[in-house]
C-alpha cells in the first residue's frame, strides 16, 4: 500500500511541477505580449512565424518590433496598419526613454566633472595621452 501511494505522490508532484511549468510560461507570455501591446493570440502568432517561417527567422534576427514582423507576415491591410502603428507608438516611447536618460546621464555627469572634462577624464584613467 505504501509502494502504491508513495508512486501516486510522485506522479502527483510531476503533475504539480508540470502545472508550474506551464503556469511560468503562460504569465512569460502574457508578460511579452504585454509588453509589445499584442494579445496571447497575437504574440503565439510571433512566435509561430519567427520560429517556422523564413521571413520571421531572417527579421527575428534584426531585433525587429514584432508589431513589424506581423505587419509583413499579413495580408489584411487593415491589420497590417494596426500593427504599424502600434510599432510607431512603441518606437516613440522607447526613443523618449533613451532621450530622457540620456539628459539625465549629460547632467550627472557635469555635475561629476564639469564641462569638458568626462572625456578628459575617461582618457587619463586608460592611459591615453592628450593630443
Amino acid at each position: 500500500m505504501l509502494l502504491i501511494c508513495t508512486r501516486a505522490w510522485g506522479l502527483n508532484q510531476e503533475s504539480i511541477v508540470a502545472d508550474s511549468i506551464a503556469i511560468g510560461h503562460f504569465e512569460k507570455t502574457n508578460s511579452l505580449a504585454q509588453s509589445w501591446h499584442l494579445s496571447r493570440s497575437q504574440w503565439q502568432q510571433y512566435q509561430h512565424i519567427i520560429h517556422t517561417s523564413a521571413i520571421g527567422s531572417i527579421y527575428a534576427k534584426r531585433h525587429l518590433d514584432p508589431n513589424i514582423i506581423l505587419a509583413l507576415a499579413s495580408d489584411d491591410p487593415a491589420m497590417i496598419k494596426n500593427y504599424v502603428r502600434q510599432a510607431v507608438i512603441n518606437e516613440h516611447s522607447q526613443v523618449s526613454k533613451l532621450l530622457a536618460i540620456n539628459a539625465l546621464f549629460e547632467k550627472i555627469a557635469k555635475a561629476r566633472y564639469g564641462q569638458g572634462q568626462v572625456l578628459a577624464d575617461a582618457g587619463a584613467q586608460k592611459g591615453v595621452a592628450d593630443v
